[in-house]
């Protein structure tokens, strides 16, 4: 029973420290990091850079080609309670990634330890429900409404 108890312990032992390799251990110091962007559904426009994030602590970093030029960005922010808020964002639907803008989502913790996702969305399409008559040389106005997820964009 005893040499059991001692094989049970070595198999344990060699699990806890299989070459530095057992992740629920950390013996290194490592922390896992994770960032992930909550975007609607379509995007245009003024966008919530919003997500949730681990650890708390760390800084994430929202960067994209699609943002505005105006504000091309990088935007960092801290982590914390889980959640990240880089404020809002104008995506205009006219980058290099055209109608699926594409967000770069980093985050660095306190160790260094970093991580990037990608977020994209598409810009809504436009349809006109109204036919409308022009006249070459004369100013004509348009206007009209659109609905993304329950955010009204005039």
């Amino acid at each position: 029973m005893k040499t059991l108890h001692l094989i049970s312990m070595a198999f344990f032992l060699m699990f806890c420290v299989s070459c530095n390799e057992n992740y629920h251990l950390n013996l290194d110091g490592a922390t896992a990091t994770d960032a992930s962007l909550s975007l609607p559904s379509a995007v245009l426009g003024q966008t919530p850079m919003v997500g949730t994030c681990f650890p708390d602590g760390s800084t994430v970093t929202i960067s994209s080609e699609d943002f505005d030029t105006s504000t091309p960005g990088p935007f960092s922010c801290p982590c914390e309670a889980g959640k990240f808020d880089c404020g809002m964002v104008n995506i205009p639907g006219t980058g290099p990634n055209g109608e699926n803008p594409k967000i770069d989502v980093s985050i660095k913790d306190q160790n260094g330890n970093t991580n990037t996702n990608e977020a994209t969305a598409p810009v809504p399409e436009v349809d006109l429900v109204h036919t409308i008559d022009l006249e070459v040389g004369q100013p004509t106005t348009l206007s009209g409404t659109c609905n993304v997820e329950g955010a009204d964009i005039e």
